[in-house]
């Protein structure tokens, strides 16, 4: 179906859910946890911008799970299965 002007399939939900496995599969258990106290910058962002790895790596995560339900409401509008974020 349409919704926005993109057609979603069920081929376009299982490759969303696929990329989402990767992601988290490249995240989780890389490096030591002692790393995520570290803390890094972005001064393309300004000189304020100063966080942990540990709160990058949430902020991001609870960031992309957002739009992974965002995403999971227009599948399910459209008669198909929401993104599964455990699976």
């Amino acid at each position: 179906g349409k919704k926005g002007g993109a057609s979603v399939t069920e081929g376009s939900a299982e490759r969303l859910r696929s990329w989402l496995k990767t992601a988290r599969n490249k995240v989780t258990g890389r490096g030591p946890l002692d790393c995520l106290a570290e803390v890094v910058d972005r001064p393309d962002f300004g000189e304020e911008w100063r966080h942990t790895r540990g709160f990058v790596l949430e902020r991001v995560h609870a960031h992309d799970l957002w739009h992974a339900a965002e995403a999971s409401e227009i599948l399910v509008a459209l008669g198909l299965p929401p993104i599964d974020p455990w699976g």
